[in-house]
């Protein structure tokens, strides 16, 4: 399970949205990089500077690649740049390739030292624009998008700690800590369980990365020049053929190799760099990042907890409360509308981090504990709600699922056993008629009672439904 910032911060999903900033998941990388060209046209008000800073930054750069005389140790401009041209992931974006945790590998090392080279090995460098640094890494092996998102980042990381600590003024953060970026101290939001900091980032800025190492952004660069995209595609051509294995292991050998060798190519390729035009990633659209359906839910979710006034004390009430309007807002507020992807499939785990979202808002002031995904010796329960020795645990299926059955007799029973909780919740989510699984269900309830446990089920109905104008 995962937890989006305005979860965490206690703001308001819409709030973000207004200010056209990204709600990551702040324990999860989401797969977008800051592509340097969005920074030209963002509309923050706190990126205005943050391409020029990005610019003179790699304009800087660039004076001390071309001054160095001799490529190794001994000469006094190759120790400067090499220390210099490193660039750690900022922490706190969750942004890039990252399948665990939120902090990436950066932009250093053997990969800085690869896109160092190939500038020193083009011997004109009389027509080389710092915009080089910004296009190099697209074509350099094993170096994908997500690098050069870093190496921004990491150069224009004050503007984003002014922008973060606008948002911490502006709607009143509460869990923050002062963090030295630079030369001074900008109050960041903080997670003690994470220990980490984190920077909110436009969404203006951010492009989504593609296949990891691919070279799709040049591809993207080029796709309105024609001579260029034809040259670049022989290129390709002539790559995919070779008989090396440098040609069979990565186009970007090839690419990189004529770019070195072509003064005209490198000329042509960063005029059209410079003229191209970028558009951000979009949101509304794509539905790959279950942003859409994490909106959608947290919106409703935080516009009724916002209003509510309860003051439910024991444990196993409080579930069935939210059990209760879980299944409310799923059957008669449009709420199931979010769980379905692109393909008209449910997957499982959209309507489980859902609920966790509403939970978690809810229950902060309850004195209870939630541990999505427990493992409870026999398995990962979905959710156990605690409060000292007191427990609740929930288990959610849809009627998709081949062990929709054996999630109640088996796997919740199982669960049961291991944590002996107060009460138990088995949720079935069902789309279109599911009365025979229904009956299984309840029949197997019945017998499971009838045997000691405290199960009851929540049935839930997912179906998509015609609008009232359309009935």
């Amino acid at each position: 399970m995962t937890t989006r910032f305005s979860m965490r911060f206690k703001i308001d999903p819409k709030d973000l949205k207004k200010e056209g900033i990204l709600n990551p998941f702040i324990d999860l990388d989401t797969k977008l990089y800051i592509h340097p060209h969005l920074l030209r046209d963002s509309k923050n008000p706190f990126m205005s500077n943050a391409y020029s800073v990005l610019h003179d930054k790699l304009a800087e750069y660039l004076k001390i690649i071309k001054s160095i005389k001799i490529f190794n140790d001994t000469d006094i401009s190759y120790r400067t740049i090499t220390k210099v041209f490193q660039f750690d992931e900022p922490y706190g974006l969750c942004i890039g390739y990252s399948e665990k945790g939120t902090h990436g590998t950066g932009l250093k090392g053997k990969y800085a030292l690869k896109i160092l080279t190939t500038i020193y090995q083009i011997q004109d460098k009389s027509i080389l624009d710092p915009e080089i640094l910004e296009i190099l890494p697209f074509i350099e092996e094993n170096i994908g998008a997500d690098r050069i998102g870093d190496m921004v980042a990491n150069i224009i990381q004050e503007e984003l700690a002014k922008l973060t600590q606008h948002i911490v003024e502006k709607y009143k953060i509460k869990d923050t800590k002062e963090i030295n970026i630079g030369l001074n101290k900008y109050k960041l939001p903080y997670a003690n369980e994470l220990k980490t900091h984190f920077l909110l980032l436009p969404k203006d800025i951010l492009e989504k990365l593609p296949v990891a190492n691919s070279y799709d952004d040049i591809q993207e660069v080029i796709r309105h020049n024609k001579q260029l995209r034809d040259h670049f595609n022989k290129i390709i051509r002539l790559a995919a053929k070779k008989k090396t294995s440098a040609g069979k292991k990565n186009i970007k050998y090839s690419l990189k190799k004529e770019i070195i060798e072509n003064p005209n190519l490198i000329v042509d390729l960063l005029t059209e760099y410079k003229n191209s035009k970028k558009q951000p990633y979009d949101f509304e659209k794509d539905m790959n990042y279950f942003f859409s359906w994490a909106d959608e839910a947290e919106e409703i979710f935080h516009s009724f907890l916002r209003k509510l006034k309860l003051t439910k004390k024991d444990p196993i009430e409080i579930v069935r409360f939210l059990l209760d309007k879980f299944k409310e807002y799923t059957e008669k507020n449009g709420l199931n509308k979010a769980f379905f992807n692109n393909q008209g499939n449910i997957k499982e785990e959209i309507p489980q981090r859902i609920f966790q979202a509403l939970s978690q808002l809810y229950i902060d002031d309850k004195n209870l504990d939630i541990s999505p995904e427990t493992n409870l010796g026999a398995g990962s329960v979905d959710f156990k709600f605690s409060r000292g020795s007191k427990k609740v645990i929930v288990e959610m299926k849809t009627s998709m699922n081949p062990k929709w059955r054996q999630g109640l007799s088996l796997q919740l029973k199982s669960y049961y056993d291991t944590e002996k909780p107060l009460k138990a919740f088995y949720t079935f989510l069902y789309i279109g008629n599911a009365s025979d699984k229904i009956k299984k269900l309840n029949s197997d309830l019945i017998n499971l009672n009838n045997s000691g446990y405290k199960i009851e089920l929540v049935n839930i109905n997912a179906s998509k439904r015609k609008s009232a104008s359309l009935l």
